[in-house]
């Protein structure tokens, strides 16, 4: 049977599936009218004066308008406008839900990824420093730059000493103190960071050790560092 005459059959049915099997022939029939131009000698004269975009259109435009007009003789229309809405009320409530549940764990999660982060850069900021210690104890008879007994400063004080430019001159994210410290002849030194995310400091000492203590260094002596 022609799809023609299929289609026009098939319009006094309600069924939603009798509903989408028109709207599959409606394809098939616009498919077939861009490819013959059109039945019509009339329309086909009038569409091949046309650019191709501009006949496409028209025919798209009077197909719309038939199948719109048959789904309101078969009383669907309704139906088929309630098919098109994007969300129900349910779906816009799981919705709310689950992003909800991820901002919990944003929230949750991103000030103690903000807090490692800090403590990386800590880290690596007196790495920075005993490297340029060394270089200058290496030009100075193995001497380091000297603290007054029991009496630690802040090393970044040390920049222009060091020959660390200012703007390149490491500091704490927090602007907490990088703390520097040596023994009374200059020949052995720690530098310490207070530490956020484990309740620790984190030190460096001339000897190349490093790792994280719960007491604070002190003369420049090294302390015992806690194993992970």
């Amino acid at each position: 049977m022609p799809l023609r005459h299929e289609f026009s059959r098939l319009t006094g049915s309600k069924s939603p599936s009798t509903v989408l099997r028109m709207i599959d022939m409606a394809n098939h029939l616009f498919t077939a009218s861009l490819q013959h131009r059109a039945k019509s000698p009339e329309l086909s004269r009038s569409l091949n004066k046309l650019p191709r975009a501009k006949a496409h259109g028209i025919l798209s435009t009077r197909l719309d308008s038939c199948f719109t007009h048959g789904l309101k003789s078969v009383g669907f229309e309704e139906e088929f406008n309630k098919s098109k809405r994007s969300f129900t009320l349910i779906e816009l409530l799981l919705t709310m839900v689950i992003l909800g549940g991820i901002a919990s764990i944003v929230i949750i999660k991103y000030p103690s990824s903000l807090q490692k982060t800090r403590d990386v850069q800590r880290m690596n900021d007196l790495k920075t420093y005993q490297t340029a210690l060394e270089v200058w104890a290496g030009k100075n008879s193995g001497i380091y730059p000297t603290t007054a007994p029991s009496t630690p400063i802040n090393v970044t004080t040390l920049c222009s000493q060091l020959d660390i430019s200012s703007t390149s001159c490491p500091s704490d994210p927090k602007g907490w103190i990088y703390s520097y410290e040596t023994d009374s002849a200059g020949i052995k030194y720690t530098i310490s960071s207070q530490m956020e995310k484990e309740a620790s400091n984190y030190v460096v000492c001339s000897s190349g050790k490093s790792g994280n203590t719960t007491s604070a260094p002190s003369d420049g002596t090294c302390p015992t560092f806690v194993v992970d």
